[in-house]
């Protein structure tokens, strides 16, 4: 009987010893439950701006808006710097174009300063005529639309020669038709050969066109008031 009994604890201590061998390595492939791991689907958050790229006249203002993706629930804030005072500053989300050039503004999180974008500037002198600086003229008659719009206070329109504006279009009308005369004026010492090229700078999305016509100042007239010159941008 003892030997029967022995036996029986025996058995009954490697039955114990089994379950917690097998209890042992189901908790060891069930490891993924003990051990911390990071959550990847925590996207690092990317910030863009509204737009890469501000045409802007001297002297006007453009609000910066930047998006931050994807949403967070928490405010990241958002800082702005130029990197040519001289030429745009920047307060809180306004931009001011001071001057002609070209330079870059800068949105970057408070929180974190790796999320940020960069936007390019790109500032237009003066858009009015000086005549005073030259002599002689072409003449060109012309027909001007840009997205179906034509030249107004916040559209303005203008011939340039070597980036110097040179002209700037007058309306006319014949027979309740409207119509647009630019007066051209050439250089002193280059009265003829040089070439005019013509540029559109919307005010209100802040970008600049430039039309496909272009023609070399000769001191004649261009275009007809039965054929006009098309300056259109669709």
């Amino acid at each position: 009987m003892k030997l029967q009994h022995l036996s029986s604890s025996s058995l009954s201590l490697a039955r114990v010893a089994a379950c917690l061998l097998l209890t042992a390595a189901a908790l060891c492939s069930c490891g993924d439950f003990y051990t911390y791991e990071e959550d990847d689907s925590q996207q690092k958050p990317t910030m863009v701006l509204y737009r890469d790229t501000i045409d802007i006249l001297a002297g006007d203002t453009c609000r910066l808006i930047a998006f931050v993706m994807p949403a967070v629930s928490s405010d990241v804030g958002v800082e702005w710097e130029s990197d040519a005072d001289s030429i745009a500053t920047v307060t809180g989300d306004s931009l001011l174009a001071l001057k002609a050039g070209v330079c870059k503004v800068v949105a970057r999180s408070v929180v974190d300063a790796t999320v940020a974008d960069t936007c390019l500037v790109r500032v237009v002198g003066p858009w009015r005529d000086q005549k005073g600086e030259y002599m002689n003229e072409t003449v060109v008659y012309a027909d001007i639309s840009v997205h179906g719009r034509q030249p107004s206070d916040m559209l303005l329109v203008g011939a340039f020669v070597a980036g110097e504006l040179r002209g700037v279009p007058v309306r006319q009308e014949w027979k309740g038709i409207p119509y647009y005369v630019f007066r051209i004026s050439g250089r002193r010492d280059v009265v003829l050969g040089e070439t005019i090229k013509f540029r559109a700078i919307d005010r209100s999305t802040f970008k600049l066109y430039e039309f496909d016509y272009e023609v070399e100042f000769d001191g004649q007239s261009h275009g007809t008031l039965s054929n006009l010159v098309s300056l259109r941008i669709d």
